[in-house]
């Protein structure tokens, strides 16, 4: 599956179409949608705004990795493992301060 190429500056929607991303993500979890992709997507306005197709591409593809490798394809939608969700907040509470009654989850 080829990923589209991209007028310059029209964003997610221009590369990515819905149907490409129920193929690359067919095992996700419910939770995860192509519409809330794409608000996310859009609140990042330097995100895929380069003028070069392959540039906005590899972006792409770099970000898909990543999502990817951190929820096991779209499927988890909290840490798998053990490491407590707490242990991703800064201990002096300065640089990353915790908030009460929060969880925060990184890479497994």
């Amino acid at each position: 599956m080829a990923i589209s190429p991209v007028q310059a500056g029209n964003g997610l929607a221009s590369i990515m179409s819905k149907q490409q991303f129920e193929q690359i993500f067919f095992y996700k979890n419910a939770f995860y949608t192509y519409e809330s992709f794409l608000r996310v997507a859009n609140q990042y306005p330097q995100f895929l705004s380069s003028k070069s197709d392959a540039v906005n591409q590899r972006e792409l593809a770099a970000l898909l990795g990543q999502i990817s490798l951190n929820t096991d394809m779209l499927y988890s939608v909290e840490e798998i493992g053990n490491r407590a969700p707490t242990q991703y907040c800064d201990a002096s509470k300065v640089l990353a301060p915790c908030t009460p009654g929060k969880a925060y989850y990184g890479a497994h």
